[in-house]
């Protein structure tokens, strides 16, 4: 295995562990919203936006970080703000469609399910755009 192989493979493995942890976040948050009575839009991005916090920086200073030199920054942000919008509007969508389409009953298991496939797209754009370094 090369060094770079064995580098995206680390990036892959963290990425995936702090993957499930901001699903878990944004999952649980998510059900708590809407059983609190919010409407499923709204839980959805309330719960997506506190998982994103979370995952922005274990990302950003663990995933992604080149020898520890992450510096959060407006570029990096700005780029996550705007993917971090494109998903969640995709999300959201898709999430409503669902509750529109099967009711409450079925809600957490489509969102999960929703989610866990969003995640492969953000990966590819955290790593090769967000979080990219200049060399």
């Amino acid at each position: 295995m090369t060094v770079s192989t064995k580098h995206l493979s680390k990036q892959l493995v963290l990425y995936i562990a702090f993957g499930v942890l901001q699903l878990a976040i944004d999952w649980m948050l998510f059900l708590v919203f809407v059983r609190s009575g919010l409407q499923v839009p709204i839980a959805n991005v309330m719960s997506r936006f506190s998982a994103a916090v979370c995952g922005y920086l274990l990302n950003g200073y663990m995933t992604f970080a080149s020898e520890g030199k992450f510096q959060p920054g407006v570029s990096n942000f700005s780029k996550f703000a705007t993917l971090w919008l494109c998903l969640t509007f995709c999300s959201t969508t898709l999430v409503s469609l669902s509750a529109a389409a099967f009711g409450t009953r079925f809600l957490p298991v489509s969102k999960f399910v929703i989610e866990a496939l969003i995640a492969g797209c953000s990966f590819v754009a955290m790593k090769f755009w967000v979080y990219r370094l200049k060399r």
